[in-house]
């Protein structure tokens, strides 16, 4: 699985960079692997997209060796396990706020012993072709990842008892939704939102997890994997905003 790519540079504490993508595109998914992006971060919750869009986007990253991470339009096992289903590598999980919440996310991600996800031979197990079913069972429980996120003075304040929960691989701060829940909309470098980021950064880090959290340009980014974050994303948007300004700027045409 491409997920042992990454699971093994967090290992070694190494950065992984991912591609956020919240539209419904495969290509995208192709052009962030072939510019170099160690995984991307595909968004159900932010984005409009279906489960047959999803399944054409996990082709395409298998065809280029990406890996992927889907965060699905709920954390229910229903939605956890589409996503897994279809191909992910990995689930990202918003809005948990506790140790019960992300045990009951690993047991949804996972096959017994390690939980009670639906077995099949779908997609996910090359359809049970030419396989040996307990074979990718147990490739799938070592390499799926599973990515709680933080968006909450609850889920903050709980973030190294998450981290702490056997099969959580990373904890993944919401930084936005972080602050609407501290009373400071859209208001994430105040400084006391950042704050609480460095708290949650070094309770996870303390269990021996990885962090992400989304930068927006490449001083965020520096600035974050200089504090201990490990996994972190920039967006399409951002990419195309930033990079879209300047040609405009500098291919003066008035």
């Amino acid at each position: 699985m491409r997920a042992a790519q990454v699971k093994e540079r967090l290992k070694a504490r190494k950065p992984v960079l991912g591609l956020h993508i919240p539209l419904p595109s495969p290509q995208l998914v192709e052009m962030a692997a072939y510019i170099g992006f160690h995984w991307t971060y595909i968004d159900m919750e932010h984005g409009v997209m279906s489960w047959e869009t999803i399944e054409g986007m996990m082709r395409a990253a298998q065809l280029t060796g990406i890996t992927t991470m889907v965060r699905p339009h709920s954390s229910t096992p229903e939605d956890i396990l589409h996503a897994l289903e279809a191909g992910a590598d990995g689930i990202v999980i918003p809005h948990t706020e506790s140790a019960e919440e992300a045990r009951e996310i690993v047991k949804a991600a996972k096959f017994y012993p390690l939980g009670e996800r639906g077995l099949g031979g779908a997609r996910w197990a090359h359809y049970g072709i030419n396989v040996s079913l307990p074979e990718m069972v147990k490739q799938a429980n070592e390499q799926t990842l599973v990515i709680v996120m933080v968006e909450s003075v609850r889920g903050a304040e709980n973030a190294g008892a998450m981290a702490a929960v056997e099969g959580v691989d990373i904890v993944r701060i919401g930084a936005s939704d972080l602050s609407q829940s501290m009373g400071l909309p859209g208001q994430t470098r105040h400084p006391e939102v950042q704050a609480m980021i460095d708290k949650v950064i070094a309770a996870v880090n303390a269990q021996g997890k990885a962090v992400a959290i989304a930068c927006t340009d490449i001083a965020s980014a520096k600035d974050f994997l200089s504090r201990g974050v490990l996994c972190t994303n920039v967006a399409v948007r951002d990419l195309l905003w930033s990079g879209g300004s300047e040609f405009l700027r500098e291919v003066k045409v008035d």
